[in-house]
């Protein structure tokens, strides 16, 4: 009789609990998925205003520099082309009126460009750090080269001009790459398109991709292989070398 009891008491107690039981459950449940619902609206309501923020800055970065791109392109377009044009007489036996200061003046202009570029990018880089020191290096090594010709007046004045023009055309090129990569960061998924790659006539001419295994290409290429990048490698060991005789004479 005991016995009885005790299984229907039970029986009682869990017929009159076990509603309000899996009440609460499911208020848990449902409170549990509620809340892991709205943090992940917050997280994705943050991921788009973390990428809209960054589409602000592209748009912005390209129309602070494009002006900055089309000037240098554009001289430096202007200089190799004339230069060509200077080329051609000389090889044809016709003779040109050479201003050596006003040949460095161009230079010069050429190369101020190239460092407001390449200061610009610099203070920049967070936003693609490969592309811009892989278009750093490229400009640099041009600079170097336009700097090397107007030194070397030991060379025959159509080496001087080639040399000037190769040099020029590659800072146009240059310029033209970064131009395209950095439309297609900030344009390319809204126009749902991409800007063209330049394909130069010859094959071993650079150009500029936002890739990163060519971009490590290119970077071996300009800080190691190129005259620019050879110059630097020697600076560097060298000022290594100096260093550490200046720390082995103070041990």
């Amino acid at each position: 009789m005991v016995e009885c009891d005790i299984v229907w008491n039970w029986y009682q107690m869990t017929r009159d609990f076990f509603p309000s039981l899996a009440t609460l459950v499911v208020a848990f449940f449902s409170i549990r998925f509620a809340v892991l619902h709205i943090k992940e609206q917050h997280q994705n309501a943050l991921n788009l205003q973390a990428e809209a923020r960054k589409k602000d800055i592209q748009i912005e970065l390209f129309k602070e520099i494009q002006e900055r791109l089309d000037h240098c392109g554009s001289i430096a377009f202007e200089l190799s082309n004339s230069l060509i044009f200077k080329i051609t007489y000389l090889e044809n036996g016709l003779n040109i009126n050479h201003d050596e200061a006003e040949f460095a003046n161009h230079i010069k202009t050429v190369l101020e460009s190239i460092t407001q570029i390449t200061i610009f990018i610099e203070y920049r880089e967070i936003v693609s750090p490969k592309l811009f020191r892989v278009t750093r290096s490229a400009l640099h090594s041009s600079h170097y080269e336009l700097l090397e010709t107007l030194k070397d007046r030991s060379i025959n004045l159509v080496e001087r001009y080639k040399m000037a023009s190769k040099a020029a055309g590659d800072v146009a090129s240059y310029c033209h790459d970064l131009n395209a990569c950095l439309q297609n960061h900030a344009f390319g998924d809204l126009f749902n398109n991409q800007a063209p790659i330049r394909k130069p006539i010859d094959p071993n001419e650079k150009v500029i991709i936002d890739d990163d295994k060519e971009l490590d290409r290119l970077l071996q290429y300009f800080e190691h292989e190129t005259r620019y990048g050879k110059m630097m490698d020697e600076t560097n060991r060298d000022v290594i070398e100096i260093f550490t005789r200046e720390q082995e004479k103070t041990t």
